[in-house]
């Protein structure tokens, strides 16, 4: 049976620069996301150098429907590496109405999808004692700010959720992985802000911000670790950001 990574959120930003540095290495993917267009135009993108490469449309938030994914999987692959990239940052701003209704969507995306991902996959990875989830959290994980009060909470969160199984997990052979991305140029900014899903060209930042690809290069350095070293959890951050540390 082959063996496969799985990428949530793979159809933007973070998720679609892990699937493509994976594939530039030969790995299997399955990519996860809600957009299905954009799935499929990466998907062709990749297949183009010779990869396996599955799309599957799925709401990391409804957990049946993730353990239906999981089931499909289990036909014809192993789950080798899931990467929880799916999030967004709806709600960021003040507490007024609009907002407020917004802040349980932040949680349910950012931390109760990556449980159900976690908890729909990790049985058979344990089952095996071979695996490695990596799960994308942010430096709001290590402090907070006025407008991003449930974007914190989730990733608070969702650092807590991984630190916890992992000492759950001890003595096993299964990887956990925490990465704390700081300022990155992807659609997040706009989405936050509520505004059509876009990329803020760099030279409009006040610094220059970390890219995509640069996260994703630092995920696929944290997978390729030999399999006795496990990098519990990394913060990677633009050289002029200073906020929490």
């Amino acid at each position: 049976m082959k063996r496969v990574a799985i990428i949530t959120g793979a159809s933007s930003g973070i998720g679609r620069a892990v699937a493509r540095w994976l594939a530039a290495r030969g790995h299997s993917l399955l990519l996860v996301a809600r957009r299905t267009e954009r799935l499929e135009a990466l998907a062709s993108e990749l297949r183009a150098s010779g990869v396996t490469v599955e799309v599957r449309p799925c709401d990391v938030t409804d957990a049946v429907a993730v353990r239906a994914l999981a089931a499909d999987v289990a036909t014809w692959a192993h789950a080798e590496v899931l990467v929880n990239a799916a999030g967004h940052g709806r709600g960021w701003g003040p507490p007024e109405p609009s907002r407020v209704e917004q802040w349980p969507g932040v949680v349910e995306v950012n931390l109760v999808g990556a449980m159900n991902m976690v908890g729909a996959f990790l049985p058979g990875m344990r089952e095996r004692d071979a695996g490695h989830i990596v799960n994308v959290g942010s430096i709001f994980a290590l402090g907070t700010v006025a407008d991003g009060a449930a974007y914190a909470a989730s990733k608070h969160g969702l650092r807590a959720f991984t630190l916890a199984l992992r000492q759950a997990l001890a003595g096993s052979r299964v990887r956990l992985s925490l990465v704390h991305p700081g300022s990155v140029n992807t659609e997040f900014g706009s989405v936050a802000g509520g505004r059509e899903p876009r990329d803020v060209p760099v030279e409009k930042w006040p610094y220059r911000p970390l890219l995509a690809e640069e996260v994703a290069e630092t995920i696929g350095w944290i997978l390729e670790r030999p399999p006795p070293v496990e990098i519990t959890e990394l913060v990677i951050r633009p050289t002029a950001e200073r906020q929490f540390g």
